[in-house]
């Protein structure tokens, strides 16, 4: 729990780029797929977050928001971003639904990177990063071997 967000900051600290905040929002309970593990249910996921975090050493640069992902958007100012990560709900809906809340959010000039992104259309997070960008007139960009895609907000 939190290696993304601990990568990031991990990132912010080796560049000196101490004023950079990371504000994970997540409900940290779970996913469809994660139903079945026990500490979904016990709501130990937000606590081994917290833990995680904190033992990695980037609690001071990464800011929990608990709340789903469209409401927590609604929590920020519109070009008020630098960078966005999404790693939310892989299906297509929730997918695209995400990158429409938080479009507005990134500033001109920012990036938006996707995580868990494959050239498959039954891919959910291809299909809405695919339909966002040519809706956007965006180009998507794919990292060789990795399973992220990039957009760039025009200036």
């Amino acid at each position: 729990m939190g290696g993304s967000s601990i990568a990031l900051a991990n990132g912010l600290m080796s560049s000196r780029n101490l004023g950079g905040v990371i504000y994970a929002v997540d409900t940290w309970g779970g996913s469809p797929e994660h139903e079945d593990f026990d500490f979904i249910r016990d709501d130990a996921m937000y606590g081994m977050f917290l833990r995680n975090i904190r033992e990695a050493s980037a609690d001071l640069l990464i800011r929990p928001v608990r709340a789903p992902s469209v409401e927590g958007a609604k929590r920020f100012l519109d070009n008020s971003l630098d960078i966005l990560f999404v790693d939310g709900n892989h299906s297509y809906e929730c997918c695209l639904e995400d990158l429409e809340a938080w479009y507005s959010k990134v500033k001109p000039g920012g990036t938006i990177l996707g995580h868990d992104y494959y050239a498959d259309t039954k891919n959910g997070v291809y299909r809405a990063a695919q339909e966002f960008a040519a809706k956007n007139a965006l180009a998507v960009q794919e990292p060789e071997g990795l399973r992220f895609f990039i957009l760039k907000k025009p200036q």
